[in-house]
């Protein structure tokens, strides 16, 4: 379940993962050789090493404080400007700060550089140690000599660069916040259609509604108040986080507490539209009024009308009793979107046939959905649509009564189609992301489909709505090919460093000492991990762009598997895991690209082994069913968790390291799996119950 925003205050480190927010640093790092790190107000969220010359100066206590300084002072000013700078810090290095905001709000920064554009002077270095009483004083002076210099078009470029890594962490956090609120508002109404549908009484619907709202929106204390034309008024619920806070009947004298809502009923039935207000002291109001609830300590309040009839007028009134944490554009309107609500609940209570109930939840959620939003028969026929679809350019009596059929080109139409039947069929939610070419411009939706069940649980309905996802796309296309360049920049000098580093432990330069090889050979282990690794980074862009063609033929399936197998059985005796296979094929072939599919086998052998218990089996099956071949690897221990199955096959999806401590794969494996089933004309699904995983490849039968 992701984590809860808190809606009072909005911190970096909860938007962002500190494992991916790392992995974008050492990017940086490896490219430009830099110190960085990604802070927000409160902490380091994640943090490249700074020059050993840092770290001596950050170890005294006087220097330490310098340091802290220099940041704060970098961190206010780009708080104020709202732009990248660099700058030189009290030790003479060249300093950089990068300002992430959120939402225009200024969250966090990435901190960097700790370079030189001119060498230091060694007296300065000197006089700075003595100053900060370091002792070691020659080995400072050796780090100092050690600080990368460049010119300063190069901190330029770097600053540049950083930018970039601060906007892609930036629309990261913005994505997940943008999602979370979004989620938070659709629970929360969605908890207030629940309320719709089980409260048969006034008084409990009410006390039911006011303890959600006042949690959602932080509020100090909240009245539902049922005014009449006639004068009269009614207060139906009132709540309070702390009995301290007074009332205005219980400070003011009964006669100004009668005037106020005087003035408020003659509002109310007056004009003919919501009344919000934010600010107690900023909205046009009376004096008189301003006083009042000054004197209770209420500094803002919003208040809105709930149901409005000829005669009565049902009204809410939420106050905050401190300034810290002040409502928001986005509060004023999700509590009008409450009233619209509220509005459903109270007439809901006059209705006594379960149709009409079941037709308001409809509505409501409709209505409220942040997409376009749509309500079909098991025929697909439209039953009601709400305002964002009619985006489309069709109205409503276009649209209603009629089938995709009738509305869209053939192609289209069956392929909606086929995705309704599909929930028919399976009575479970659809998802799927494609793009439309809408005036010469390509756009990508996300869309959902749900079933509609009656009481006996047959699908009565389908209800989806379709989110424009384009700008999400396009940034995660450019965070692809921001990837692969770097991965192009880094394969060439990782070539050479595992060049270097086999002519050195072959003795091509010399003896050396046995520690000496030893950390040599974690060197080579660790270069090639970090080659694969940009090997499988680079394959998986160029299946995804079909730059890599696939060389396809008449195979047979059984001597791959075997072959694969084979490969892999080599790390048993690390894991104590032994593979038992069970090939149930003869010479049954299938069009595939051997080498690939090779690959694929042993991607999902290697991931059965990582995520295997100590001292079990690898049962792998193969058979032919139907008219396919169908090929099992099982392995017992870590289990997949539920509502992982449109992400497992994601790049750089993995499960929770917590599972599974030893697992080191960055995720790559399964995306590639995938990609080459679909690529050879197969599927790779899988199941996962009670610990036991089991990823399953069908590959067409060719005779």
């Amino acid at each position: 379940m992701a984590k809860k925003i808190n809606r009072s205050k909005v911190i970096l480190s909860d938007l962002v993962d500190k494992k991916t927010v790392e992995r974008i640093l050492k990017t940086f790092h490896k490219t430009f050789g830099f110190g960085c790190s990604c802070v927000d107000e409160n902490k380091v969220i994640a943090n490249i090493p700074f020059a050993k010359f840092c770290k001596m100066t950050r170890n005294s206590k006087l220097g330490c404080e310098f340091c802290e300084n220099c940041d704060k002072a970098a961190w206010e000013k780009i708080s104020k400007t709202r732009k990248p700078t660099i700058y030189k810090c009290h030790a003479g290095l060249i300093d950089i700060a990068i300002p992430i905001f959120v939402d225009n709000k200024y969250l966090g920064a990435i901190m960097g550089g700790q370079f030189l554009t001119e060498n230091l002077k060694e007296q300065s270095i000197l006089d700075l140690s003595e100053k900060l009483g370091i002792k070691e004083k020659e080995e400072y002076l050796l780090s100092a000599k050690k600080i990368k210099k460049i010119k300063l078009s190069e901190a330029k470029k770097a600053m540049k660069m950083l930018a970039l890594v601060a906007e892609t962490i930036s629309e990261t956090a913005y994505s997940k916040y943008e999602l979370q609120k979004e989620t938070d508002k659709k629970e929360f109404i969605l908890s207030l259609v629940n309320v719709v549908e089980n409260t048969v009484s006034k008084d409990k619907l009410y006390s039911s509604i006011c303890k959600k709202i006042m949690k959602f929106f932080n509020a100090d204390r909240i009245m539902i108040v049922e005014f009449y034309k006639n004068g009269l008024y009614n207060i139906m619920q009132e709540l309070k986080v702390d009995k301290s806070i007074k009332s205005i009947s219980e400070v003011l004298p009964i006669k100004m507490t009668e005037k106020i809502m005087s003035y408020w009923n003659d509002i109310i039935f007056n004009l003919n539209k919501e009344v919000t207000f934010n600010s107690v002291n900023s909205y046009d109001i009376p004096d008189f009024i301003r006083d009042a609830y000054n004197k209770i300590g209420l500094v803002s309040a919003m208040t809105t009308i709930f149901n409005r009839t000829e005669t009565t007028a049902t009204v809410v009134v939420m106050g905050k009793y401190d300034n810290n944490n002040a409502w928001t554009e986005d509060d004023v309107k999700g509590f009008n979107l409450c009233a619209k609500q509220v509005n459903i609940a109270i007439n809901k209570i006059k209705l006594t046939e379960k149709a009409n109930i079941n037709a308001l939840r409809e509505k409501a959620l409709l209505d409220n959905l942040p997409a376009s939003a749509f309500l079909k028969d098991v025929n697909g026929k439209f039953l009601a649509v709400n305002d964002e679809f009619l985006a489309c350019g069709l109205t409503r009596e276009q649209i209603l009564g009629h089938d995709d059929f009738e509305l869209e080109p053939y192609e289209m139409a069956s392929s909606y189609q086929a995705e309704d039947l599909e929930v028919i069929k399976t009575k479970k939610t659809f998802r799927n992301v494609r793009k439309v070419v809408r005036d010469g411009k390509e756009i990508w939706f996300e869309s959902f489909k749900s079933p509609v069940f009656d009481e006996k649980g047959n699908v009565i309905a389908i209800t989806g709505f379709n989110k424009d996802v384009t700008a999400q796309m396009m940034m995660d296309n450019l965070k692809n090919q921001f990837l692969s360049i770097i991965s192009h920049e880094l394969r060439t000098p990782l070539t050479s460093i595992a060049g270097s580093i086999d002519l050195i432990l072959n003795g091509l330069v010399g003896d050396i000492d046995t520690s000496c090889a030893e950390m040599l050979k974690i060197a080579k282990k660790n270069t090639t991990k970090l080659t694969t690794l940009i090997s499988n980074i680079l394959e998986l862009e160029g299946l995804e762009a079909n730059t890599i063609k696939l060389n396809l033929s008449k195979q047979e399936v059984k001597p791959i598997l075997l072959k694969a197998i084979k490969m892999t059985e080599k790390p048993t005796t690390a894991f104590d895991v032994k593979i038992v296979p069970k090939i149930e094929l003869k010479d049954e072939c299938a069009k595939v690209d051997s080498e690939k599919l090779l690959q694929l086998f042993s991607n999902l052998i290697s991931n059965a082994y990582k995520f295997s218990n100590f001292g079990e089996t690898i049962p792998i099956s193969a058979k032919v069913k139907k008219k396919d071949i169908v090929v099992t690897i099982k392995n017992t221990g870590v289990q997949i968790p539920a509502g992982m199955e449109d992400s497992i096959f994601n790049r750089f999806k993995q499960i929770d390291e917590k599972s599974n401590p030893q697992n080191t794969s960055v995720g790559l494996g399964l995306a590639i799996a995938k990609l080459l089933a679909d690529k050879m004309h197969g599927t790779i699904g899988y199941t996962s119950k009670n610990n036991v995983t089991t990823f399953t490849v069908t590959l067409p039968l060719v005779k």
